[in-house]
C-alpha cells in the first residue's frame, strides 16, 4: 500500500476511533524526524582526495511523510503502526563512473527512556542512465512500518522514530565540518 494510502486509511482509522465515544479521543503519534547529521552524505571516489572532482555521487533525505494507525481490541488500544516513507534525492558526482549511487537508510524507534527500541536499514541502489545527474526517491511502496506494542496509549506520544544514512566516520566527520562552516 503506498504511503499516501497508508496514511489516508490512518487518518480515517483515527477519525472513527475519535469518534467512538464523545470522550474518547484519539491519541497523539509519535514523532517522526531526520537526524541532523545524518540526513545528507557525500561520497568520494577511492583514492582519499576531497575535491569537488572526487565526489561519487550525494544524497540528501529532503522530506519525511509519516502517519499513525491505532488498533484496539475491545474498548482498549493495544498497539500502534507508525509508518513513514522518506524523500531522498541522490545527485551524482564528477568522479561517478559506474552510473550507480548505493547507500543504506535506517529507521530506528526509540522508547520514552530514549533507549533504541528497533532498527531497520533499507539499501538504496539508484541507477542514473544517459546524462542524468539526479534522481529523486520517494520510498513509499509499501512505506517503512513500525509496530508499537502498548500498555498505556499515552505513552504513544513519548515514543520517537528516528531516520538518517548510513555513514562511515569520514562521512560523518565531513558533514560535521561542513555544518561548522554554515554557523
Amino acid at each position: 500500500m503506498g504511503a499516501l494510502r497508508f496514511l489516508a486509511l490512518a487518518l480515517c482509522t483515527l477519525g472513527v476511533a475519535a469518534c467512538a465515544g464523545s470522550s474518547e479521543r484519539a491519541p497523539a503519534c509519535p514523532r517522526a524526524a531526520v537526524l541532523n547529521d545524518a540526513a545528507t552524505m557525500t561520497r568520494f571516489a577511492p583514492g582519499g582526495g576531497r575535491d569537488p572532482l572526487d565526489i561519487d555521487f550525494d544524497v540528501e533525505i529532503v522530506d519525511l511523510a509519516s502517519g499513525c494507525q491505532f488498533e484496539r481490541k475491545g474498548r482498549n488500544f493495544d498497539r500502534l503502526v507508525v509508518a513513514v516513507a522518506p524523500v531522498l534525492i541522490t545527485t551524482r558526482g564528477p568522479a561517478n563512473a559506474s552510473r550507480k549511487a548505493e547507500y543504506v537508510y535506517f529507521v530506528s524507534l526509540i522508547d520514552p527512556d530514549g533507549d533504541i527500541v528497533s532498527r531497520q536499514a533499507f539499501p538504496v541502489t539508484i541507477p542514473f542512465s544517459g546524462n542524468q545527474r539526479q534522481l529523486t526517491l520517494r520510498d513509499d511502496d509499501p512505506p517503512v512500518t513500525i509496530d508499537i506494542p502498548l500498555t498505556r496509549v499515552e505513552d504513544a506520544v513519548n515514543y520517537e522514530v528516528l531516520l538518517g544514512l548510513q555513514l562511515t566516520e569520514d562521512e560523518l566527520q565531513y558533514n560535521r565540518q561542513r555544518s561548522g562552516i554554515r554557523r
